[in-house]
Protein backbone atom coordinates (compact mmCIF):
# COMPACT_ATOMS: atom_id res chain seq x y z
CA UNK A 1 0.00 0.00 0.00
CA UNK A 2 1.42 3.44 -0.88
CA UNK A 3 2.50 5.54 2.09
CA UNK A 4 1.91 9.31 2.05
CA UNK A 5 4.87 11.25 3.44
CA UNK A 6 4.28 14.61 5.07
CA UNK A 7 6.85 17.05 3.68
CA UNK A 8 6.68 19.21 6.83
CA UNK A 9 7.82 16.37 9.10
CA UNK A 10 10.83 14.06 9.00
CA UNK A 11 10.12 10.40 8.32
CA UNK A 12 11.80 7.10 9.05
CA UNK A 13 11.17 3.51 7.99
CA UNK A 14 12.07 0.74 10.42
CA UNK A 15 13.40 -2.72 9.58
CA UNK A 16 13.45 -2.22 5.78
CA UNK A 17 15.02 -4.92 3.62
CA UNK A 18 17.46 -2.90 1.51
CA UNK A 19 18.58 -4.25 -1.86
CA UNK A 20 21.49 -2.42 -3.48
CA UNK A 21 24.98 -3.76 -4.20
CA UNK A 22 24.35 -5.90 -1.09
CA UNK A 23 21.25 -6.91 0.89
CA UNK A 24 20.66 -6.04 4.52
CA UNK A 25 18.01 -4.87 6.99
CA UNK A 26 18.23 -1.34 8.39
CA UNK A 27 16.37 1.81 9.30
CA UNK A 28 16.12 4.72 6.87
CA UNK A 29 15.65 8.34 7.84
CA UNK A 30 14.15 10.78 5.32
CA UNK A 31 14.20 14.57 5.48
CA UNK A 32 12.29 16.64 2.90
CA UNK A 33 11.85 13.46 0.79
CA UNK A 34 15.62 12.87 0.68
CA UNK A 35 17.35 9.97 2.44
CA UNK A 36 19.46 11.53 5.19
CA UNK A 37 20.63 8.43 7.09
CA UNK A 38 20.72 4.64 6.84
CA UNK A 39 21.72 2.57 9.84
CA UNK A 40 20.81 0.15 12.60
CA UNK A 41 18.33 1.24 15.29
CA UNK A 42 18.42 4.92 14.38
CA UNK A 43 17.20 7.17 17.20
CA UNK A 44 13.79 8.74 16.56
CA UNK A 45 13.55 12.47 15.92
CA UNK A 46 10.98 14.96 17.17
CA UNK A 47 7.69 14.98 15.24
CA UNK A 48 8.91 12.08 13.10
CA UNK A 49 6.52 9.99 11.01
CA UNK A 50 7.50 6.34 11.55
CA UNK A 51 6.72 3.58 9.04
CA UNK A 52 7.09 -0.09 9.93
CA UNK A 53 8.80 -1.44 6.79
CA UNK A 54 9.09 -5.01 8.01
CA UNK A 55 8.82 -7.29 4.97
CA UNK A 56 9.11 -4.38 2.53
CA UNK A 57 11.92 -4.15 -0.02
CA UNK A 58 13.69 -0.83 -0.52
CA UNK A 59 15.95 -0.38 -3.53
CA UNK A 60 17.32 2.35 -5.80
CA UNK A 61 14.87 3.66 -8.37
CA UNK A 62 14.37 1.30 -11.32
CA UNK A 63 15.15 2.29 -14.93
CA UNK A 64 13.06 1.38 -17.98
CA UNK A 65 14.80 2.09 -21.29
CA UNK A 66 11.72 1.44 -23.46
CA UNK A 67 8.45 3.25 -22.74
CA UNK A 68 5.69 4.74 -24.88
CA UNK A 69 4.11 7.90 -23.50
CA UNK A 70 2.42 8.64 -26.86
CA UNK A 71 2.41 12.42 -26.48
CA UNK A 72 2.17 14.32 -28.73
CA UNK A 73 -0.17 12.74 -31.24
CA UNK A 74 -1.76 9.77 -29.51
CA UNK A 75 -2.91 11.03 -26.13
CA UNK A 76 -6.00 8.79 -26.16
CA UNK A 77 -3.54 5.97 -25.42
CA UNK A 78 -1.22 7.69 -22.91
CA UNK A 79 0.24 11.04 -21.92
CA UNK A 80 3.57 12.02 -20.42
CA UNK A 81 1.84 12.81 -17.14
CA UNK A 82 -0.09 9.54 -16.85
CA UNK A 83 2.76 7.38 -18.11
CA UNK A 84 5.27 8.94 -15.75
CA UNK A 85 2.86 8.60 -12.83
CA UNK A 86 2.37 4.90 -13.61
CA UNK A 87 6.13 4.45 -13.81
CA UNK A 88 6.65 6.14 -10.46
CA UNK A 89 3.95 3.98 -8.86
CA UNK A 90 5.86 0.90 -10.03
CA UNK A 91 9.18 2.13 -8.63
CA UNK A 92 10.69 3.47 -11.87
CA UNK A 93 12.44 6.80 -11.40
CA UNK A 94 14.09 7.04 -14.84
CA UNK A 95 12.58 6.01 -18.18
CA UNK A 96 13.49 6.50 -21.85
CA UNK A 97 10.59 7.34 -24.17
CA UNK A 98 10.33 6.15 -27.76
CA UNK A 99 9.96 8.47 -30.72
CA UNK A 100 6.93 7.03 -32.55
CA UNK A 101 4.95 10.21 -31.98
CA UNK A 102 3.17 12.81 -34.11
CA UNK A 103 5.01 14.91 -34.97
CA UNK A 104 8.02 12.62 -34.91
CA UNK A 105 10.85 14.39 -33.03
CA UNK A 106 13.20 14.13 -36.01
CA UNK A 107 14.49 17.71 -35.91
CA UNK A 108 15.80 19.96 -33.18
CA UNK A 109 12.69 22.11 -33.61
CA UNK A 110 10.36 19.19 -32.78
CA UNK A 111 12.60 17.57 -30.17
CA UNK A 112 13.20 20.56 -27.88
CA UNK A 113 9.51 21.21 -27.01
CA UNK A 114 9.10 17.49 -26.27
CA UNK A 115 12.07 17.49 -23.91
CA UNK A 116 10.63 20.51 -22.08
CA UNK A 117 7.25 18.81 -21.74
CA UNK A 118 8.88 15.60 -20.51
CA UNK A 119 10.47 17.65 -17.75
CA UNK A 120 7.40 19.75 -16.94
CA UNK A 121 4.78 16.98 -16.85
CA UNK A 122 6.71 14.18 -15.13
CA UNK A 123 7.71 13.74 -11.49
CA UNK A 124 10.44 11.32 -12.61
CA UNK A 125 13.31 11.63 -15.09
CA UNK A 126 12.03 11.09 -18.64
CA UNK A 127 14.79 10.80 -21.22
CA UNK A 128 14.04 10.74 -24.93
CA UNK A 129 15.06 8.78 -28.01
CA UNK A 130 15.08 10.55 -31.36
CA UNK A 131 14.31 8.56 -34.52
CA UNK A 132 16.92 7.00 -36.77
CA UNK A 133 15.27 8.32 -39.94
CA UNK A 134 12.96 11.21 -40.75
CA UNK A 135 9.29 10.42 -40.14
CA UNK A 136 10.33 6.86 -39.13
CA UNK A 137 9.43 5.50 -42.57
CA UNK A 138 11.91 7.33 -44.81
CA UNK A 139 15.43 6.31 -45.82
CA UNK A 140 16.86 9.71 -44.83
CA UNK A 141 18.97 9.53 -41.67
CA UNK A 142 18.34 12.34 -39.20
CA UNK A 143 20.99 14.85 -38.16
CA UNK A 144 22.16 12.79 -35.22
CA UNK A 145 24.82 15.22 -34.04
CA UNK A 146 22.31 18.08 -33.79
CA UNK A 147 19.68 15.94 -32.07
CA UNK A 148 22.17 14.56 -29.59
CA UNK A 149 23.37 18.08 -28.80
CA UNK A 150 19.73 19.08 -28.24
CA UNK A 151 19.26 16.29 -25.69
CA UNK A 152 18.44 12.99 -27.45
CA UNK A 153 19.79 9.99 -25.54
CA UNK A 154 20.02 7.75 -28.60
CA UNK A 155 18.19 6.78 -31.78
CA UNK A 156 15.30 4.40 -32.43
CA UNK A 157 12.59 3.88 -35.05
CA UNK A 158 10.68 1.68 -32.63
CA UNK A 159 7.57 0.30 -34.27
CA UNK A 160 9.19 0.36 -37.71
CA UNK A 161 12.16 -1.63 -38.92
CA UNK A 162 14.78 0.24 -40.96
CA UNK A 163 14.25 -1.56 -44.25
CA UNK A 164 17.20 -0.33 -46.30
CA UNK A 165 20.58 -1.80 -45.33
CA UNK A 166 22.59 1.20 -46.52
CA UNK A 167 20.38 3.54 -44.50
CA UNK A 168 21.07 1.52 -41.37
CA UNK A 169 24.77 1.40 -42.19
CA UNK A 170 24.91 5.19 -42.53
CA UNK A 171 22.98 5.60 -39.29
CA UNK A 172 25.31 3.27 -37.42
CA UNK A 173 28.36 5.10 -38.74
CA UNK A 174 26.99 8.41 -37.46
CA UNK A 175 25.91 6.98 -34.12
CA UNK A 176 29.27 5.28 -33.56
CA UNK A 177 31.08 8.59 -33.98
CA UNK A 178 28.77 10.13 -31.39
CA UNK A 179 28.98 7.14 -29.00
CA UNK A 180 25.19 7.00 -29.19
CA UNK A 181 23.17 3.77 -29.15
CA UNK A 182 21.11 2.47 -32.06
CA UNK A 183 17.96 0.84 -30.65
CA UNK A 184 16.37 -1.18 -33.43
CA UNK A 185 12.89 -2.51 -34.09
CA UNK A 186 13.83 -5.61 -36.10
CA UNK A 187 11.22 -6.51 -38.69
CA UNK A 188 11.64 -7.11 -42.42
CA UNK A 189 8.42 -5.74 -43.93
CA UNK A 190 8.94 -7.69 -47.16
CA UNK A 191 8.43 -10.94 -45.22
CA UNK A 192 5.26 -9.87 -43.39
CA UNK A 193 2.74 -10.70 -46.19
CA UNK A 194 -0.11 -9.35 -44.09
CA UNK A 195 0.65 -11.75 -41.25
CA UNK A 196 -1.20 -11.29 -37.98
CA UNK A 197 0.11 -14.14 -35.77
CA UNK A 198 3.11 -16.47 -35.70
CA UNK A 199 3.25 -18.86 -38.63
CA UNK A 200 2.51 -22.42 -37.56
CA UNK A 201 -0.26 -24.87 -36.69
CA UNK A 202 -2.49 -22.31 -34.97
CA UNK A 203 -2.32 -19.91 -37.93
CA UNK A 204 -3.24 -22.77 -40.28
CA UNK A 205 -6.07 -23.95 -38.05
CA UNK A 206 -7.55 -20.46 -37.86
CA UNK A 207 -6.85 -19.79 -41.54
CA UNK A 208 -4.88 -16.67 -40.67
CA UNK A 209 -1.79 -15.37 -42.47
CA UNK A 210 1.29 -16.19 -40.40
CA UNK A 211 4.53 -14.34 -39.74
CA UNK A 212 7.66 -16.45 -40.08
CA UNK A 213 10.44 -16.15 -37.49
CA UNK A 214 12.85 -14.96 -40.16
CA UNK A 215 10.87 -11.71 -40.44
CA UNK A 216 12.70 -10.78 -37.25
CA UNK A 217 15.92 -12.79 -37.35
CA UNK A 218 16.94 -11.93 -40.93
CA UNK A 219 16.98 -8.20 -40.18
CA UNK A 220 18.75 -8.84 -36.89
CA UNK A 221 21.46 -10.81 -38.71
CA UNK A 222 21.95 -7.88 -41.08
CA UNK A 223 22.12 -5.38 -38.22
CA UNK A 224 24.62 -7.43 -36.23
CA UNK A 225 26.94 -7.54 -39.24
CA UNK A 226 26.64 -3.77 -39.70
CA UNK A 227 27.13 -3.16 -35.98
CA UNK A 228 30.30 -5.22 -36.04
CA UNK A 229 31.55 -3.26 -39.05
CA UNK A 230 30.86 0.15 -37.51
CA UNK A 231 31.50 -0.52 -33.82
CA UNK A 232 28.20 1.08 -32.80
CA UNK A 233 26.48 0.24 -29.52
CA UNK A 234 23.47 -1.74 -30.77
CA UNK A 235 20.33 -2.83 -28.93
CA UNK A 236 17.58 -4.98 -30.48
CA UNK A 237 14.04 -4.46 -29.21
CA UNK A 238 11.33 -7.14 -29.03
CA UNK A 239 13.52 -10.23 -29.42
CA UNK A 240 10.99 -13.06 -29.64
CA UNK A 241 12.44 -15.99 -31.60
CA UNK A 242 14.96 -18.72 -30.94
CA UNK A 243 16.86 -17.77 -34.08
CA UNK A 244 17.30 -14.20 -32.83
CA UNK A 245 18.50 -15.35 -29.41
CA UNK A 246 21.05 -17.62 -31.08
CA UNK A 247 22.30 -14.77 -33.27
CA UNK A 248 22.75 -12.44 -30.31
CA UNK A 249 24.46 -15.12 -28.24
CA UNK A 250 26.92 -15.81 -31.06
CA UNK A 251 27.55 -12.09 -31.64
CA UNK A 252 28.36 -11.56 -27.97
CA UNK A 253 30.67 -14.54 -28.00
CA UNK A 254 32.62 -13.56 -31.11
CA UNK A 255 32.41 -9.76 -31.12
CA UNK A 256 32.18 -8.78 -27.47
CA UNK A 257 29.32 -7.47 -25.37
CA UNK A 258 28.34 -4.28 -27.22
CA UNK A 259 25.28 -6.06 -28.67
CA UNK A 260 22.09 -6.44 -26.63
Amino acid sequence: MPVILERSNPCSSKHAHIVSDTEYTADIQITDHIISAIGQSLAPRDHEQVIDATGAIVMPGLIDVHVHFREPGFTAKETIKTGAAAAAHGGFTTVVAMSNLKPVPDTVETLKPLLKKNQADAKITVLQFAPITHDLHSDQVVDMAALQAAGALGFSNDGVGVQDADTMYQAMQQAAKLHAPIVAHIEDASLMHGGVINAGPVAKKLNLPGIINQTESSQLARDLELAAATGVHYHACHVSTRQSVDLIREAKKTRGKRHR
